[in-house]
C-alpha cells in the first residue's frame, strides 16, 4: 500500500455531477462529500444503513478511507465511478462509506479484523459485514478486475453475493462468524488477565533498557530514522529518547534524535519553500516523500524540533520548529480559529491539467532558470540538488509522474556552496533565502492540493500544545495567541460543558468525542496552564479529565477504551497502546493524570488510575516497549516522581518572571510548576489541600522558589542563579 505506484486521477469529475447524487451529499465530511456523485448508492455509517441491510437481508460493503488518501482516490476512480461496479454493489449490497478521521472507532474495529486476517492493513480499507455488523471478508485496495494474481472487486462481490444468497451457505457462515468477534477480541487482548506486579525501579529500568535496545536495533545509522523505506518519522520515539537522554546522558541516545531530525530537515520530506513536513518518505534517505501533509505530523514534529532545540540549543532545530509553526499558522488555520486536518498529495499539473502526486511541490530545472537570475539559479540548483533531467531516483516512480521533475532537498551545505562558487557564506545564504521567497510566490499561483478543512478535536489539541510550548520556550506571544484562540474555538464550538464532540465542519458534528479527543485536549490545557498559570485552564483540564475517566476508564482492568459504551454499533471496545503515526489516548492520559495529581498535591484517585493502567499494559511494556515509547516515559514519571517547582510571587514582578524564564530554559517535560500569587492561585491550591502551599512562602516579600519531590521541599530559593543550580542538580 505504501509502494510508489501512482495513477493518474480522473480529471473530468464534473461529468458525474449532474448524473448522480447519493446520501453522502447530506454529510459534512470532505471525504464523504468526495463520493456524493458516485453512482454507488452510498450510505453513511448509521441506523438507516443497518436497518436496510437487515430488512433486505444483504451484506454490508464497508469502505473506509480519508480525503487525502492517494489509493482511496485510485479505487474511487477505478471502481466507485464505474457504472458496472456500481450496479453490482447497488443490487447485492448495502454500501457504507466511512471517513476514518471522523469515525476512528469504526476504522479501529475493522482494521483489527483486517490485520488479524491478512497480517497488515491500510487504506482504503474494504470489509464485507453481515447485517449484524460482523466482518465476513476484507482487504485494502482492490482493482476492479482480477489481474496479476489479485482478485478484482467485481469477482469478490459476485462470489460473496452468491454465497450469502445461498441459504445453506449462509447458515454455515452464520455458525462460523458467531465466534468471530470474540476471536478478534482475544487476539488483541481485550479479555486478558491482568497480573498484579510490583511497579518498582527494577521494573522501569528493565522496560527502559529493552525499549532502548529495540530502538537502537531499528535505527538507521546512515540516514537516521527507525525503519527501511517507506520511512515514517514516528515522533513518539523522540519523546522517549529525549527523556532517556535527560535521565542517563548517553550521547548515542541524543545522536539518534539529532541525526534523524537533521536528515529529515535536509530531505525532500521537508517542504523547503512553504514549510512543514510531508507524510512519509518513499526512499530510505528521506528524498522522495508521499506529498500529503497531516496536521498531527506537524504538531508532533514541531514539538520534536522544539525539544531538540531545548536540549542542544542548536539553531537548526529552532528553524525546524518555527518552519512548521509558521506553515500551519499560514496555511492550515481557519479564520475562526481551528486547525484544518490535511493537505492532499495530488493536485493539477500546470502544463497538462492532469492531477498528479507532488505536482504542487516539484520543479523542472528550466522553471527555476526562467524565474531566477542565472547566477542565482546556479546557486539554488547546486544547493537543492536540482538536475536537468530531474532528481527522482530510478525505481520509485513507475508511472513517471515525476519524470523530469525535482524534489528539493539540501544536497550541499552553505559552507560547501560558498567554497564551490568562491564567495562568502553570507552571500550564499542571502541568495538562497531570496530565491526561496521568489519561487514560493510563483508556486502559490499553481493549483493547491485539496484541503481537508474539517477541524478534529484531538489533532487540534496536539497542535495547541506545540504552539503553547513554543510560546513558553521562545517567549513568543504570537504563538500563545494562536494557542489560546484555537482552544477557545474548540471549547465554544465542540464542548457543551459536559462532553466533547469529535469535529467541526460548517458547524459541529453529531459525533461524540473519543478518548484521544479528551486526552490530547487535556494535555493542551495543561500546556496553556504552564504558559500562563491561569487557573481557568487547569480547572477545565480537571473537569475534562473527570469526564474522560467516567466515559472511558476500565474500572475492572485499568486503561482507557477508545470509545464509550453508548454506541451499540461498535461491537468491541479496544484499549490501544501502539504509538505509530499518532500517539494514543492511554499514553497521554497517563501523563495528564500524573501531572494533575501532582498539581493537586498528590491526588490519590488519579495516581491509582495510573497504577491500574500501567498494569493493564504490562505485557506490551515488558515485551515490546518500542510500540509505546511515550507510555514508557509516563511509567518512569510515575515510579520516579518528577520535581515540582513552586514560585511564590507576584506574576507582574520582574524577578518572578526571571525565575519563570529560568525554569523554562531547562528541558523537563514531566515537571509541574505552580505560581502562587498570594491571591486566587494560592487560595485555589490551598482549597484543594495542596500540602506545600501556605500563606508564608515569600521571603522578605521577594519572589521565592521551592523545589519539591516526594512530599519534601527544598529550602527557599530567592535568586534565579540558585534556582537554576537547584533545577539542574535535581
Amino acid at each position: 500500500l505504501f509502494s510508489r505506484g501512482r495513477h493518474k486521477l480522473r480529471n473530468n469529475k464534473n461529468q458525474f455531477r449532474n448524473m448522480h447524487l447519493n446520501r453522502l451529499s447530506k454529510e459534512k465530511s470532505p471525504y464523504l462529500l468526495q463520493h456524493q456523485h458516485n453512482p454507488v448508492n452510498w450510505y453513511p455509517w448509521g441506523e438507516e444503513a443497518f436497518n436496510t441491510a437487515k430488512s433486505e437481508n444483504k451484506l454490508i460493503f464497508l469502505s473506509v478511507g480519508y480525503s487525502t488518501c492517494h489509493w482511496c482516490h485510485v479505487m474511487e476512480r477505478e471502481s466507485f465511478e464505474n457504472e458496472e461496479v456500481a450496479q453490482v454493489l447497488n443490487k447485492n449490497f448495502v454500501s457504507v462509506k466511512v471517513d476514518r478521521e471522523e469515525r476512528p472507532d469504526v476504522d479501529n474495529l475493522y482494521m483489527k479484523y483486517i490485520q488479524s486476517m491478512i497480517g497488515g492493513g491500510g487504506w482504503p480499507m474494504t470489509v464485507w459485514l453481515t447485517p449484524d455488523l460482523v466482518p465476513l471478508h476484507g482487504g485494502t485496495y482492490f482493482p476492479p478486475k482480477s489481474k496479476y494474481g489479485k482478485k478484482g472487486l467485481v469477482d469478490v462481490l459476485d462470489e460473496l453475493a452468491n454465497i450469502w444468497n445461498n441459504g445453506r451457505s449462509r447458515s454455515k457462515i452464520k455458525g462460523f462468524i458467531n465466534t468471530r468477534m470474540s476471536d478478534i477480541g482475544q487476539a488483541f487482548g481485550i479479555s486478558k488477565e491482568v497480573k498484579d506486579i510490583e511497579l518498582s525501579g527494577h521494573f522501569i529500568n528493565n522496560v527502559f533498557q529493552v525499549c532502548t535496545e529495540q530502538i537502537e536495533e531499528s535505527y538507521d545509522d546512515t540516514f537516521g530514522g527507525f525503519s527501511n523505506a517507506p520511512k515514517f518519522p514516528r515522533p513518539a520515539l523522540f519523546s522517549f529518547l529525549f527523556w532517556s537522554y535527560q535521565k542517563y546522558k548517553k550521547a548515542h541516545t541524543l545522536e539518534m534524535c539529532t541525526n534523524t531530525l537533521i536528515e529529515m530537515y535536509f530531505g525532500g520530506i521537508h517542504d523547503h519553500l512553504g514549510g512543514g513536513f510531508h507524510r512519509y518518505s518513499v526512499t530510505i534517505d528521506w528524498h522522495i516523500p508521499h506529498y500529503e501533509k497531516m496536521l498531527y505530523d506537524q504538531a508532533q514534529l514541531a514539538k520534536a524540533y522544539l525539544t531538540c532545540y531545548e536540549v542542544t540549543k542548536d539553531a537548526l532545530f529552532l528553524k525546524g520548529a518555527v518552519d512548521i509553526l509558521e506553515y500551519v499558522g499560514r496555511d492550515m488555520i481557519s479564520p475562526s480559529g481551528g486547525f484544518f486536518s490535511a493537505e492532499d498529495a495530488d493536485s493539477k499539473e500546470t502544463t497538462t491539467g492532469l492531477s498528479k502526486e507532488g505536482a504542487f511541490y516539484v520543479w523542472e530545472q528550466s522553471e527555476i532558470y526562467s524565474n531566477l537570475e542565472k547566477d542565482h539559479a546556479d546557486i539554488f540548483c547546486y544547493y537543492f540538488g536540482v538536475e536537468q533531467d530531474g532528481n527522482t531516483p530510478p525505481g520509485v516512480d513507475p508511472h513517471e509522474e515525476l519524470a523530469g521533475k525535482n524534489t528539493l532537498l539540501i544536497r550541499n551545505s552553505i559552507e560547501d556552496v560558498a567554497q564551490y562558487f568562491e564567495t562568502s557564506e553570507q552571500y550564499i545564504e542571502d541568495i538562497i533565502n531570496a530565491s526561496k521567497t521568489k519561487l514560493l510566490e510563483i508556486r502559490n499561483f499553481r493549483e493547491r492540493p485539496f484541503l481537508d478543512d474539517k477541524i478534529i478535536t484531538a489533532w487540534n489539541g496536539l497542535m495547541i500544545s506545540s504552539y503553547a510550548d513554543a510560546s513558553r520556550v521562545l517567549n513568543n506571544s504570537k504563538y500563545l495567541d494562536i494557542a489560546i484562540n484555537t482552544m477557545n474555538f474548540l471549547l465554544n464550538n465542540l464542548y457543551d460543558g459536559d462532553v466533547l464532540l469529535r469535529n467541526y465542519k460548517e458547524g459541529p458534528s453529531n459525533i461524540q468525542g473519543f478518548s484521544d479527543d479528551y486526552a490530547f485536549l487535556i494535555s493542551a490545557l495543561l500546556s496553556l496552564y504552564d504558559c500562563t498559570f491561569d487557573i481557568n485552564w487547569l480547572e477545565k483540564a480537571i473537569k475534562l479529565q473527570d469526564k474522560m475517566n467516567e466515559l472511558f476508564f476500565d474500572t475492572q482492568n485499568g486503561g482507557f477504551f477508545n470509545t464509550t459504551s453508548q454506541d451499540k454499533s461498535i461491537l468491541l471496545r479496544f484499549k490501544d497502546s501502539y504509538e505509530g503515526a499518532e500517539p494514543t489516548a492511554n499514553s497521554y492520559a497517563l501523563v495528564n493524570l500524573i501531572k494533575l495529581a501532582h498539581l493537586l498535591g498528590g491526588k490519590q484517585e488519579y495516581l491509582d488510575m495510573v497504577h491500574k493502567t500501567i498494569l493493564s499494559f504490562q505485557d506490551e511494556l515488558l515485551k515490546v516497549p518500542i510500540s509505546a515509547p511515550h507510555m514508557v516515559t509516563a511509567v518512569d514519571a510515575y515510579i520516579n516522581p518528577p520535581m515540582q517547582i513552586i514560585i511564590a510571587g507576584d506574576p507582574l514582578n520582574e524577578k518572578t518572571q526571571e525565575m519563570i524564564d529560568t525554569i523554562n530554559s531547562v528541558y523537563d517535560p514531566m515537571r509541574t510548576v505552580l505560581l502562587v500569587d498570594q491571591g486566587a492561585n494560592m487560595n485555589y491550591f490551598m482549597k484543594h489541600g495542596h500540602p506545600y502551599i501556605n500563606e508564608n512562602m515569600m521571603i522578605n516579600d521577594q519572589p521565592t522558589g521551592y523545589i519539591c519531590r516526594n512530599f519534601s521541599c527544598s529550602l527557599p530559593i530567592t535568586t534565579k542563579e540558585a534556582l537554576l543550580d537547584a533545577i539542574t542538580n535535581n
